[in-house]
């Protein structure tokens, strides 16, 4: 190797003046490199022109292709009939498609001729009888075949003889199945599992899901800041509170309300008689024609008290889904094919009151079937003793009579007797 070529082509780069050289024309074994004078650092500072062109690809902001025209609709977009019902047709009914100018002439020329030639008398079709012989009882006669009486709808839907039900008893909810397995090594009556012992009752999944706040009232309540907590209680309103952040309600007199009078006007002209027809005398009174007989008004709404005394009542269930709600019978009644909790967890007649706002009855189950069963006295005045009312055998005998009045046969439940209990305690006072 040339003198003048060994310019750092040998050796390792990584000992570059670090050490001297007692005979530069000592050179090391291997090939030297063809570009003596690169280092790694320069190859770390410069990209290759495909990462450049990649780079600048990715942060580039591309257009999106413009869409392709859609094609014509042959058909209305058909509308959204997943909860259409059998009365859902009425949208159609009252916007109607608007007819094209060919449609509406077609329509025009078929009407002309039943306007103009077929006069239609009142009470018949406009269209002619077509080959039918003359003297032909047109409106006597009825065409095709007659149909066979099958029944009333309503002894279709109640019959009197119910018919058997074939369903199996596997069908049944809660209705352990059976797969026939060996007698012997297995047991039905078995529960598998690892049994705890936190609860002894088994109501433990209830007290999981049972939140104490919502008893208590707290549910709503979160943590905050003392001085947050003061703003709020002063200038936010509560309900049923009345909102005077600095107390100036209680320097003014009772029945005090804000705001400025406004004089009303023309108040007596409007509260002011009119003669419709000045100068001329009144028609003599003409007498007033009921539209229903006095015989035949009845304002009674329970079935009982509408038959009449010489009518037999009809027991018989009613046509309808079956609700429970039977105030006249004992309680609980389980509707015909119901469940425990039919009646119990989820009544049918629940309201949107008692959802939005629970009770202290809602949140233990207590529905108002329960207040309206019939009941026994001594269950309502241990009851009512219970809640703290204080009753002597004079006093519960006076409220008992009173609440049999609220019922046709004297049935008495919680309710009635309330309320017989609130109107003796009113007569009380005002003796006193």
């Amino acid at each position: 190797m040339p003198v003048d070529c060994q310019r750092s082509t040998s050796g390792g780069k990584g000992n570059l003046n670090m050490f001297i050289e007692r005979d530069p024309h000592i050179c090391a074994a291997g090939l030297p490199t063809a570009q003596p004078d690169e280092v790694v650092a320069d190859s770390l500072q410069h990209y290759l022109l495909k990462d450049e062109v990649d780079a600048l690809l990715s942060d580039t902001i591309m257009p999106p292709k413009k869409p392709l025209p859609l094609p014509p609709l042959r058909h209305p977009i058909p509308l959204d009939m997943r909860y259409a019902g059998p009365f859902g047709n009425v949208a159609k009914i009252l916007n109607p498609p608007i007819k094209t100018k060919f449609q509406t002439l077609v329509d025009d020329f078929k009407d002309t001729p039943y306007t103009s030639y077929w006069k239609k008398p009142l009470g018949r079709s406009s269209d002619p009888v077509p080959m039918l012989p003359e003297g032909f009882d047109i409106e006597g006669t009825t065409f095709g075949k007659k149909t066979e009486f099958h029944g009333r709808l309503y002894d279709i839907v109640m019959p009197k003889e119910p018919q058997i039900d074939n369903t199996s008893k596997s069908k049944d909810p809660g209705v352990q199945k059976e797969y026939n397995y060996c007698a012997p090594p297995f047991n039905n009556d078995l529960t598998y599992g690892h049994r705890t012992f936190v609860d002894k009752r088994g109501t433990y999944a209830k007290c999981c899901v049972t939140d104490d706040r919502m008893i208590l009232g707290t549910s709503s309540r979160t943590i905050v800041n003392t001085i947050q907590a003061n703003f709020q209680d002063i200038y936010q309103p509560r309900i049923g509170v009345v909102l005077s952040p600095n107390q100036n309600i209680n320097n003014l007199p009772e029945g005090y309300s804000f705001g400025k009078l406004k004089p009303p006007d023309n108040l007596p002209e409007c509260l002011t008689f009119c003669e419709l027809n000045p100068g001329r005398e009144p028609s003599p009174e003409i007498p007033k024609i009921e539209d229903v007989p006095s015989d035949c008004l009845d304002f009674r709404t329970t079935y009982t008290e509408m038959v009449k005394p010489d009518k037999e009542q009809d027991k018989s269930l009613m046509a309808g889904l079956p609700s429970g709600r039977y105030f006249d019978q004992d309680f609980p009644v389980t509707p015909e094919r119901c469940c425990k909790a039919d009646r119990s967890c989820f009544p049918h007649e629940s309201d949107m009151k008692a959802c939005l706002c629970p009770s202290v009855f809602t949140l233990l189950h207590v529905n108002h079937r329960d207040m309206y069963g019939k009941r026994d006295p001594d269950v309502i005045r241990q009851v009512f003793e219970a809640v703290g009312e204080q009753f002597d055998d004079e006093k519960f005998n006076n409220v008992w009579e009173e609440a049999k009045k609220y019922h046709s046969q004297g049935w008495v439940c919680y309710e009635t007797f309330r309320r017989a209990l609130e109107n003796y305690d009113n007569s009380e006072e005002k003796k006193k």
